[in-house]
């Protein structure tokens, strides 16, 4: 079941997110920073399992133009390639 993130996921999130990180000057997308910023906004959606956090998606929408942005999008590294 996919939920809303609360802060307590921000440890599990920016885990996930170091697995796309790129050395480059300005790259938020793991920062604990970015993320509780995020959660707050009520952007970031987590699917969890007994485990803990399966995968993680920060996703910004607009209603009034209908369009959707996936700004951060992560996976545990033992589930990639499995569609």
């Amino acid at each position: 079941m996919i939920t809303m993130a609360s802060l307590s996921d921000l440890n599990q999130i920016a885990a996930l997110n170091r697995q796309f990180h790129l050395d480059m000057p300005y790259f938020p997308w793991d920062t604990p920073e970015w993320i509780e910023q995020e959660i707050r906004a009520g952007h970031y959606y987590v699917i969890r399992d007994a485990d803990g956090i399966v995968g993680a998606l920060c996703l910004h929408t607009n209603s009034q133009s209908g369009v959707a942005e996936i700004e951060a999008m992560a996976t545990r590294a033992n589930l990639h390639g499995q569609g």
